[in-house]
Parts: C-alpha cells; sequence; structure tokens
C-alpha cells in the first residue's frame, strides 16, 4: 500500500513539473500516556503522538507497549486537525487485557501497519483508559516534493 501511495504522489508531480523527484524521510513519534481518561469524544487527557508533515505522513505502524502492570481496559487512538478547526475524532481502540510483568513475562505489547495518510496539519492523539503507563510509538514516513525544471 505504501509503495502504491509513492506511485500515486508521482504521477501527480509529473503533472506539476517537467521533472519531480519524491522525497521520505522518517518521522517517529512516541507518546507516553498515564492519565485515565474514559471518553471515547476526543475530550480529557490526550497525548500527542505524531504530527503530520507539511505535504502529510504516512503512518506504516503503530506500537503500544505496557510499562507496567495492567489491568482489563482500553487504549484509545485519535486523530484531528492541529489547528482546531476540525474535532477530534476516535480512530482506534485497542483492548488491553490483565497483565503483570515478571523476569519470564514480557509487560503487555501489541503492533500493527495501518497505513493509512494523516494530512497536512494533522495529528494522531492517545489516551488510556485507566491511569496505566503505556509508550504508543508511530512510524510514519514524511513525502517531500522537490520539482526540477
Amino acid at each position: 500500500m505504501l509503495f502504491e501511495t509513492f506511485l500515486t504522489l508521482k504521477n501527480k508531480l509529473k503533472t506539476m513539473c517537467n521533472s519531480a523527484t519524491l522525497v521520505t524521510s522518517a518521522n517517529t513519534g512516541i507518546g507516553k500516556v498515564s492519565v485515565a481518561n474514559p471518553y471515547r469524544d476526543g475530550s480529557g487527557t490526550l497525548v500527542s503522538v505524531l504530527t503530520a508533515a507539511e505535504n502529510g505522513t504516512t503512518i506504516s505502524s503503530i506500537i503500544i507497549k505496557a510499562v507496567g502492570d495492567t489491568t482489563q481496559g482500553m487504549v484509545r487512538l485519535f486523530i484531528g486537525d492541529t489547528g482546531a478547526s476540525v474535532a477530534i475524532t476516535l480512530f482506534k481502540e485497542i483492548p488491553i487485557p490483565a497483565t503483570t510483568p515478571t523476569g519470564i513475562v514480557p509487560a503487555f505489547q501489541t503492533a500493527f501497519t495501518s497505513g493509512f495518510t494523516l494530512e497536512p496539519g494533522y495529528t494522531l492523539y492517545a489516551s488510556t483508559q485507566n491511569a496505566e503507563t503505556f509508550n504508543v510509538i508511530a512510524e510514519g514516513l514524511d513525502w517531500e516534493y522537490e520539482c526540477c525544471s
């Protein structure tokens, strides 16, 4: 899917310039959530994980890693316009099982690929249902267009 996005953007560039180069650069965002927030409407405490670049950012994967013990609950991901002209919207809910890490049992972790593109100026936010600490890591690519005559 990421390659298809690349080809689509490259073809658009050809119509804008005599010759063009599409350059990508890594954009990794990390947010640490720990304040309980039961709301699904974008209110309450949210942590910014990653903000899209000037030409947008394609998020390839998201990792959620508990820092310690967890009780059954939820981590929620939201998307919103940094300029606040668009309301923050619930994007995904990730169920969290009860886990007690030990020397041989790791703390909860999940990862998933997403392949969606954040529009310029939009931000990925996270919250946790319970007052437990999670690191939320989003790996993405920023799109940059270089037109050559």
